[in-house]
């Protein structure tokens, strides 16, 4: 994962709320990179406001340009002018599992296999919303919706029945129906396993299934 250009304004807050600020934006970055099978990760930084909280359980400064702008006969910058690079690798993370970025390269593969559309659906559900209201969210119509929630409760309860059922046991044979908790059971489930939101490889032996059916 490359980010590039990143910089923050101080725009009049103080210490205090720009330490607040700070804290609540690693905590949405963290929430919206999770799930993903990230081996290594570089930032470019141009301000004073991050460098602070870099050596802070983030990443290490690979290069600071100052080889560049001397090569090329300039002055380096002052900081808050001059960008730099950092970077941290999965390896180097699991090394501190109480590092900040442990969350972002923790991965675990996803087991219910969504489909796109379906995954669509229930980060939109995430946010909050009736049937009518993701419907008109995600411009599809009320009944496709609803086909959707029932194809999710179906492949759900083929995987793990007790999910939907809540009590760890589920009848042999029966298909699992919408009830009021299922929503709840199932989007709790995806807000500590996000990387069943994320795009995945189809395995090869699932290829293997679908080819011979």
């Amino acid at each position: 994962m490359l980010i590039l250009h990143y910089a923050e304004k101080r725009s009049g807050y103080d210490a205090a709320q720009r330490f607040v600020l700070a804290h609540r934006a690693l905590e949405a970055f963290t929430w919206l990179h999770r799930g993903y099978n990230i081996k290594q990760m570089l930032q470019e930084f141009c301000d004073e406001i991050a460098p602070p909280f870099v050596p802070d359980g983030l990443a290490p400064v690979l290069t600071d340009y100052a080889d560049y702008y001397r090569r090329k006969g300039v002055t380096v910058p002052p900081p808050g002018e001059c960008f730099y690079l950092t970077g941290i690798t999965r390896d180097e993370v699991m090394a501190d599992p109480g590092s900040t970025m442990a969350p972002i390269f923790a991965y675990t593969p996803p087991r219910f296999l969504f489909s796109s559309c379906e995954r669509r659906l229930l980060e939109r559900a995430l946010l909050g919303g009736t049937d009518t209201q993701l419907a008109h969210a995600l411009g599809r119509a009320l009944p496709t919706v609803k086909s959707l929630w029932r194809t999710i409760y179906n492949r759900v309860g083929r995987v793990d029945p007790a999910l939907l059922s809540g009590n760890g046991a589920a009848e042999p044979g029966r298909q699992p129906t919408r009830g009021q908790e299922h929503p709840r059971r199932i989007l709790q489930y995806l807000r500590h396993h996000p990387e069943e939101l994320r795009p995945y490889a189809i395995p090869a032996t699932a290829n293997t299934r679908r080819r011979a059916v």
